[in-house]
Protein backbone atom coordinates (compact mmCIF):
# COMPACT_ATOMS: atom_id res chain seq x y z
CA UNK A 1 0.00 0.00 0.00
CA UNK A 2 2.59 2.67 0.82
CA UNK A 3 4.23 1.88 -2.62
CA UNK A 4 1.06 2.75 -4.07
CA UNK A 5 0.94 5.86 -2.23
CA UNK A 6 4.12 6.80 -3.26
CA UNK A 7 4.01 6.02 -6.49
CA UNK A 8 0.55 7.72 -7.63
CA UNK A 9 1.17 10.89 -4.72
CA UNK A 10 0.66 13.39 -7.35
CA UNK A 11 -2.02 11.49 -9.33
CA UNK A 12 -3.85 11.19 -5.83
CA UNK A 13 -3.39 14.51 -4.28
CA UNK A 14 -4.73 15.77 -7.48
CA UNK A 15 -7.61 13.53 -7.26
CA UNK A 16 -8.32 15.02 -3.70
CA UNK A 17 -7.83 18.54 -4.86
CA UNK A 18 -9.73 18.19 -7.64
CA UNK A 19 -12.90 16.83 -5.74
CA UNK A 20 -11.92 19.97 -3.50
CA UNK A 21 -12.35 21.96 -6.26
CA UNK A 22 -15.42 20.84 -8.03
CA UNK A 23 -16.69 20.85 -4.27
CA UNK A 24 -16.06 24.41 -4.19
CA UNK A 25 -17.80 25.06 -7.81
CA UNK A 26 -20.40 23.01 -7.48
CA UNK A 27 -21.43 24.34 -4.30
CA UNK A 28 -21.30 28.50 -5.02
CA UNK A 29 -22.91 27.39 -8.50
CA UNK A 30 -25.99 25.84 -5.90
CA UNK A 31 -25.74 28.49 -3.84
CA UNK A 32 -25.53 31.43 -6.57
CA UNK A 33 -28.80 29.27 -8.17
CA UNK A 34 -30.79 29.93 -4.79
CA UNK A 35 -30.08 33.47 -5.27
CA UNK A 36 -32.06 33.56 -9.07
CA UNK A 37 -28.89 34.84 -10.33
CA UNK A 38 -28.33 33.88 -14.22
CA UNK A 39 -26.79 31.03 -15.44
CA UNK A 40 -23.66 32.91 -16.86
CA UNK A 41 -23.29 34.81 -13.27
CA UNK A 42 -23.63 31.59 -11.33
CA UNK A 43 -21.07 30.02 -13.27
CA UNK A 44 -18.22 32.80 -13.46
CA UNK A 45 -18.39 32.81 -9.63
CA UNK A 46 -18.69 29.62 -8.69
CA UNK A 47 -15.13 29.41 -11.65
CA UNK A 48 -13.56 32.04 -10.29
CA UNK A 49 -13.68 30.47 -6.52
CA UNK A 50 -12.93 27.60 -8.07
CA UNK A 51 -9.83 28.71 -9.90
CA UNK A 52 -8.23 30.14 -6.20
CA UNK A 53 -8.89 27.49 -4.40
CA UNK A 54 -6.93 25.16 -7.37
CA UNK A 55 -3.93 27.40 -8.24
CA UNK A 56 -3.39 27.40 -4.28
CA UNK A 57 -3.76 23.29 -3.27
CA UNK A 58 -1.65 22.51 -6.91
CA UNK A 59 0.92 24.57 -6.40
CA UNK A 60 1.31 23.91 -2.72
CA UNK A 61 0.25 19.84 -2.64
CA UNK A 62 0.06 18.92 -6.16
CA UNK A 63 2.52 19.30 -8.27
CA UNK A 64 5.00 21.12 -5.48
CA UNK A 65 6.15 24.61 -8.03
CA UNK A 66 9.35 25.10 -8.03
CA UNK A 67 8.61 28.94 -9.42
CA UNK A 68 10.47 30.99 -6.94
CA UNK A 69 10.78 34.91 -7.39
CA UNK A 70 7.63 37.29 -8.34
CA UNK A 71 8.52 37.21 -12.06
CA UNK A 72 8.43 33.94 -12.50
CA UNK A 73 5.24 32.38 -9.69
CA UNK A 74 3.13 35.53 -11.70
CA UNK A 75 4.14 33.62 -14.90
CA UNK A 76 2.68 30.01 -13.60
CA UNK A 77 -0.27 32.14 -12.37
CA UNK A 78 -0.65 33.62 -15.95
CA UNK A 79 -0.33 30.18 -17.42
CA UNK A 80 -2.88 28.34 -14.67
CA UNK A 81 -5.07 31.50 -15.34
CA UNK A 82 -5.08 30.72 -19.05
CA UNK A 83 -5.46 26.78 -19.29
CA UNK A 84 -8.68 27.21 -16.73
CA UNK A 85 -10.24 30.39 -18.71
CA UNK A 86 -10.00 28.00 -21.64
CA UNK A 87 -11.07 24.71 -20.01
CA UNK A 88 -14.03 27.03 -17.95
CA UNK A 89 -14.99 28.20 -21.21
CA UNK A 90 -15.48 24.87 -22.37
CA UNK A 91 -17.19 23.99 -19.14
CA UNK A 92 -19.26 26.95 -19.80
CA UNK A 93 -20.38 25.69 -23.15
CA UNK A 94 -21.45 22.27 -22.10
CA UNK A 95 -23.51 23.62 -19.30
CA UNK A 96 -25.09 26.39 -21.81
CA UNK A 97 -25.59 23.24 -24.33
CA UNK A 98 -27.15 21.22 -21.58
CA UNK A 99 -29.58 23.80 -19.86
CA UNK A 100 -30.53 26.70 -22.48
CA UNK A 101 -30.59 24.30 -25.96
CA UNK A 102 -31.34 20.44 -24.06
CA UNK A 103 -33.82 22.25 -21.67
CA UNK A 104 -32.29 19.62 -18.97
CA UNK A 105 -31.02 20.23 -15.23
CA UNK A 106 -28.03 22.94 -15.27
CA UNK A 107 -27.08 21.41 -11.85
CA UNK A 108 -26.58 18.19 -13.51
CA UNK A 109 -24.64 19.15 -16.54
CA UNK A 110 -22.33 21.83 -14.62
CA UNK A 111 -21.27 18.19 -12.21
CA UNK A 112 -21.14 16.99 -15.95
CA UNK A 113 -18.84 19.49 -16.96
CA UNK A 114 -16.70 18.81 -14.54
CA UNK A 115 -15.53 15.94 -14.87
CA UNK A 116 -14.19 16.92 -18.42
CA UNK A 117 -12.17 19.82 -17.01
CA UNK A 118 -10.88 17.83 -13.85
CA UNK A 119 -9.27 15.82 -16.61
CA UNK A 120 -8.19 18.43 -19.01
CA UNK A 121 -6.90 20.34 -16.40
CA UNK A 122 -4.78 17.84 -14.72
CA UNK A 123 -3.00 17.46 -18.09
CA UNK A 124 -2.26 21.30 -18.79
CA UNK A 125 -1.49 21.65 -15.04
CA UNK A 126 1.28 18.52 -15.28
CA UNK A 127 2.82 19.49 -18.74
CA UNK A 128 2.41 23.01 -19.55
CA UNK A 129 2.06 25.02 -15.89
CA UNK A 130 4.22 23.31 -13.65
CA UNK A 131 6.71 21.85 -15.20
CA UNK A 132 9.89 20.11 -13.00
Amino acid sequence: MKKFLLTYQEQLAYLIFGVGTTAVHVTVYWLMSQTHADVTGRYVIAWLLAVLFAYVTNRRWVFTSQAVGLPNMIAEFFRFSISRVVTGILGYLIVVFGALILKQDDNLWNIFSQIFIILSNYVLSKYFIFKK
